[in-house]
């Protein structure tokens, strides 16, 4: 959305400006879990968390090294994930 701000107005917003940069690695763990997201299964209740199987799955296809740093940053990005996602349909609900 800002940089459709930025396209139409020329204009650099700030919070785009003071956006934070990714390291790289954290950049890599953002492209895996974008990837993953395809697996995820949902259901009338929702959304539903990415399933272990689909996440040691994708790792070992890649070849991803570090099994257990892998299946807690993907744990972790998800529920952050799905947390904000549901607070989205719960507000569209509401309204």
């Amino acid at each position: 959305m800002l940089l459709h701000v930025q396209e139409q107005t020329g204009k650099t917003p700030p919070a785009l400006e003071a956006r934070p940069r990714l390291e790289l690695v954290t950049a890599q763990y953002m492209e895996w879990f974008q990837e993953l997201s395809y697996d995820r299964p949902s259901s009338e209740s929702g959304l539903q968390n990415l399933p272990t199987v689909a996440i040691e799955r994708f790792r070992r296809i890649f070849e991803i090294q570090g099994r257990d740093d892998f299946h807690f940053y993907m744990r972790a990005i998800d529920n952050l994930w799905l947390s904000e996602a549901r607070k989205k349909q719960e507000s569209k609900r509401a309204k």
